[in-house]
């Protein structure tokens, strides 16, 4: 799969208990531009969360809503 551009945007919450704070959850929302089906992408990305070191190192939920989009077309 070959990725022409790549950007993602990240949101959490934190709550905050007694002047601590902890996550509680994280959002990322990465806009991949490839060539590739956005269904390889989505399968792509569903087996790289099983691997995920964060997700699996965090006690608080990390979700994915990716957008994937083909390169726009090269004018000369």
């Amino acid at each position: 799969v070959e990725i022409v551009d790549y950007s993602d945007e990240v949101a959490g919450q934190m709550d905050y208990k007694s002047g601590a704070g902890a996550m509680t959850f994280v959002t990322l929302r990465p806009h991949v531009v490839t060539t590739a089906s956005p269904e390889i992408v989505e399968r792509l990305h569903d087996e790289a969360k099983v691997m995920c070191v964060m997700r699996s190192s965090v006690n608080f939920p990390i979700n994915l809503e990716s957008v994937t989009s083909p390169p726009e077309p090269n004018v000369n």
